[in-house]
């Protein structure tokens, strides 16, 4: 049975036609995505792993149990966008935030400039930040406290075991 074709849809906006986003293919670009993560880690010393998106991420941290790695022992898993999923991993599993509400004002600013004729930004700014969960830690070997200015110790001590 071959490729069923995509249904063409025309934006009421621009009048152009668009392709809907196709999950299977989606799931073939992660598959791909555990697949290369999976050879590089049979080929070189990994300590940790930073994915464009969170199911890659969850990919990567399935793979890595099926190849015997601790997560975040052996080796540390971040994603990026802090999908909810991410939370009830075993691991969960560390992920980079990006506002929503600013990434949706971002794309209504750039889609009304471009209703207005507007040459759109080259760059757009988008506020993130790091989510820390138990999918990351320091690297085996590494300085893990630090002092304060009172020297008390502001991270616990690493714990490599």
């Amino acid at each position: 049975m071959g490729k069923m074709p995509q249904p063409v849809r025309r934006s009421r906006v621009t009048g152009k036609e668009h392709r809907p986003l196709d999950m299977r293919a989606v799931a073939k670009k992660a598959q791909v995505s555990v697949a290369t993560v999976s050879r590089t880690i049979n080929r070189v010393p990994t300590v940790a792993i930073m994915c464009s998106n969170d199911l890659t991420a969850i990919g990567v941290l399935h793979k890595s149990h099926q190849v015997g790695l601790r997560i975040p022992q052996d080796m540390s898993i971040i994603g990026f966008d802090d999908i909810q999923m991410v939370r009830m991993m075993i691991p969960p599993l560390a992920s980079i935030h990006m506002s929503r509400i600013n990434l949706a004002n971002v794309a209504m600013k750039a889609l009304i400039g471009h209703i207005e004729g507007k040459s759109p930004p080259r760059e757009y700014k988008i506020d993130t930040h790091l989510v820390v969960r138990e999918s990351s830690s320091f690297p085996p070997g590494a300085v893990c406290g630090s002092k304060t200015r009172h020297g008390s110790s502001a991270r616990p001590a690493c714990d490599h075991t």
